[in-house]
C-alpha cells in the first residue's frame, strides 16, 4: 500500500514539475498564457508534455506547439 502511494506521488510530482517547466518556457517564448492553456498543461500526461516540449523548439506560434496531439 505504501509503495503504491509512493509511486503515485512520484508520478504526480514529476508531472507537475514537467508541466510547470513547460508553462515557464511557453510563457518566455509567447508571453503570458491563458488560464485554459495552463490547465491543459497541468492535466496532460507525461507523454503529451514531452511531445509539446519538443514541438516548442520549432514552434512559431502557441498553436504549433500542440501539433497532432491537440485533437483539434
Amino acid at each position: 500500500m505504501l509503495a503504491d502511494n509512493t509511486r503515485s506521488w512520484t508520478y504526480q510530482w514529476r508531472r507537475e514539475a514537467e508541466a510547470s517547466l513547460l508553462i515557464r518556457l511557453l510563457s518566455r517564448k509567447f508571453g503570458p498564457l491563458p488560464s485554459t492553456i495552463e490547465e491543459r498543461l497541468r492535466q496532460a500526461t507525461p507523454a503529451q508534455l514531452e511531445a509539446w516540449s519538443l514541438n516548442l523548439l520549432d514552434a512559431k506560434s502557441l498553436d504549433e506547439v500542440w501539433g497532432e496531439d491537440s485533437g483539434e
